[in-house]
């Protein structure tokens, strides 16, 4: 009764916000511009964004420029009486339901939440040193005295006076299909950047959106329509004494009122089963039995209209990836009927219900799968977002799993409506609905595991 209740209460609250959204799009905003660089060179927030904090093609021209312009006021005199800081958090509530969970209570639960909660305070500085030396710095201050420096480099611009030629160096995001800091939605990213064939019983920490630390080669036509990198990082793993190659090669063709961007993407590393140790704590660098992985695959995006107008974006990803099977280990096995006298149980690890018994992996997983995202600009207000993202493992590293174990499937939708944006401040009214479903997650029953949320927020950024 309880999870049928929530299914009709999900619904009711989408409806709910969504007259909230149509009756705020008649109120008319103050769409100036946004904070930081918008302070600098005085421009409208179409100028440099499909929506924020999405960027669309100018503002990707301006970011690989290095944050110039070339206008003659890129770099700030000390005078100016400009600051280039900038802040951003979200306050949200939400409502969400599991379905398939194993608790004490039952082998198959469904479990429902309901919070009110604020993101963590992101507070970056960006902007030009000197002639074509640039940086970015992100602070991340988490609840309970915790800080992560979530992104600082400096970049060294149109080396040898070419555009062609720049260099990045310190903790970066790589140059993505998609932006994984930039992203609109706020419940679930793309799945295909940190999934893992194996689940969580795979040790690899590699995952595209979260930033790294190493050396980008990277460069563009002037006007750019073709762009490259090539980048040399540390993988998502701090024992990684080998270093991960990731590289991508994009080209855009321009028409009167559309434009399409094709791109191609792989990554290749190793990450190791093993590290030297002092008092139980891995040595960073002393990676040992490195096992090998590879991601590749090729993106498509088609953008309507023109910047500052009502348009619309269609984007398509496509992802490979392979783990070495060692990478995987046995995968907890929860059993209804025996009890495990002194956890944890030595593996292999059988569950009578269902028979499977795990070892590891013993062979490489492999899966494919990608993401379609959808997003439409109806006004300079609003912006309405979706993507469906989908993963299957064609080759599970330990075959005792069943072939569609860990098969992954999202839905996001949601909105935004940018109520107030002036030089100094933006803010904007967030809802957001989003699904996913993981394919026999629950290794008790074999059902799968359901997750569903709806979000609702405001976004500051001043």
């Amino acid at each position: 009764m309880q999870n049928r209740a929530f299914h009709i209460f999900i619904p009711r609250l989408c409806l709910i916000f969504l007259l909230a959204f149509f009756i705020l799009n008649l109120i008319p905003a103050d769409a100036q511009a946004l904070p930081l660089f918008a302070k600098k060179y005085r421009l409208p927030c179409k100028a440099c964004h499909e929506a924020f904090p999405k960027l669309n093609d100018f503002g990707n021209l301006f970011r690989m420029n290095g944050y110039q312009l070339k206008t003659g006021n890129d770099v700030i005199s000390a005078d100016s009486g400009l600051s280039l800081i900038a802040m951003r958090t979200t306050v949200t509530g939400s409502v969400g339901s599991q379905s398939a969970v194993p608790t004490d209570v039952s082998n198959s639960d469904t479990v429902t939440t309901g919070t009110f909660s604020m993101t963590s305070l992101d507070m970056l500085s960006a902007g030009v040193l000197a002639e074509d030396l640039s940086y970015l710095a992100v602070i991340t201050p988490f609840f309970g005295n915790q800080v992560d420096l979530e992104s600082v480099f400096v970049r060294f611009s149109n080396v040898f006076n070419s555009p062609w030629f720049n260099i990045k160096v310190g903790k970066h995001e790589l140059e993505l299909p998609a932006s994984a800091h930039r992203a609109l939605g706020l419940t679930s990213g793309y799945l295909p950047y940190s999934y893992h064939p194996g689940g969580s019983a795979n040790i690899n920490q590699f995952d595209f959106g979260a930033n790294k630390f190493g050396i980008e080669l990277l460069g563009h036509s002037p006007e750019g329509r073709v762009n490259y990198a090539l980048d040399i990082h540390n993988g998502s793993d701090d024992a990684n004494k080998h270093p991960n190659l990731y590289g991508r090669l994009a080209f855009q063709q321009d028409h009167n009122l559309s434009s399409q961007k094709l791109g191609f993407f792989f990554n290749y590393g190793v990450s190791p089963l093993a590290s030297k140790t002092i008092g139980g704590t891995p040595i960073p660098g002393t990676g040992e039995n490195n096992q090998r992985f590879m991601r590749a695959g090729s993106d498509l995006t088609f953008n309507f209209g023109t910047s500052g107008a009502p348009s619309a974006s269609l984007s398509f990803q496509y992802h490979y990836g392979v783990d070495a099977g060692a990478l995987v280990g046995p995968t907890t096995l929860p059993d209804t009927a025996i009890t495990c006298p002194v956890p944890p149980c030595a593996t292999p690890y059988t569950n009578s219900s269902t028979g499977i018994v795990s070892t590891g992996g013993t062979q490489d997983g492999i899966f494919s799968g990608g993401v379609i995202e959808l997003n439409l600009m109806p006004s300079l207000n609003t912006v309405i977002f979706g993507h469906y993202d989908r993963l299957n493992t064609s080759q599970q590293p330990d075959p005792a799993l069943p072939s569609d174990y860990n098969n992954q499937t999202g839905v996001t939708i949601g909105t935004r409506y940018y109520y107030y944006q002036t030089s100094q401040m933006l803010m904007a009214f967030h809802l957001e609905y989003s699904s996913l479903t993981v394919s026999k997650a629950n290794l008790v029953t074999l059902e799968d595991l359901v997750t569903q949320t709806v979000l609702a927020g405001i976004d500051f950024a001043f």
